[in-house]
């Protein structure tokens, strides 16, 4: 998970956090110039694929995936600011700034209304979408996968999948630092999984 974790969740907690940055008026430039450009973000969000940059123009210190999870689906549109916050619209779309109008203007009663009828459509294209997501996620790791395993014992690993992790972890660390993108004392700290894998 995305800002550490621990090996249960007894509460409630984020794992995800925004950062919402601006589009200068060329429409391809964030307010970062460093950061990835408008139409390379558009691609990740299309494509489901990670970014080479986070928001701030740095690359990612310890790595990053390098495949789609397979329990993947999208989701219609349920907003058009939504929409070109990922991408799939333009800001400058007629649309988007007519939402954008309401959502930030001065009718504080029509903002709300707004608000509840996104969140309400988006409520129900995720649970129209959620059967796919683990039925993605069971097709691609099998006895492993956490739906199938969801109130039984976990299933034996193949191998010592905890080192195999760290393994790997560690060469992806180890590719960041041969670009420059941290130091050979940051490299020696590795990572250390907590919890089931």
């Amino acid at each position: 998970m995305l800002h550490g974790s621990t090996p249960r969740a007894d509460r409630r907690r984020r794992t995800v956090f925004v950062w919402h940055c601006g589009i200068r008026e060329d429409h391809e430039t964030l307010d970062l110039e460093e950061a990835e450009r408008w139409s390379e973000l558009v691609q990740c969000h299309q494509g489901l694929i990670t970014p080479k940059k986070s928001t701030s123009g740095e690359g990612f210190r310890y790595g990053c995936p390098n495949f789609t999870f397979p329990g993947v689906t999208k989701l219609v549109s349920t907003s058009k600011v939504g929409d070109a916050m990922v991408g799939a619209r333009r800001w400058d779309d007629p649309r988007v700034l007519e939402e954008r109008d309401i959502l930030l203007g001065p009718d504080a009663e029509a903002a709300w209304k707004r608000v509840l009828d996104i969140r309400a459509r988006l409520v129900e294209e995720f649970l129209k979408a959620w059967p796919f997501v683990k039925m993605a996620e069971m097709s691609a790791y099998g006895e492993h996968s956490f739906y199938r395993n969801l109130g039984k014992e976990r299933p034996p690993p193949h191998g010592d999948d905890e080192d195999t992790a760290n393994s790997l972890l560690s060469s992806l660390s180890s590719e960041s630092s041969e670009d420059g993108e941290e130091s050979e004392e940051d490299s020696d700290k590795g990572f250390e999984l907590e919890g089931e894998l």
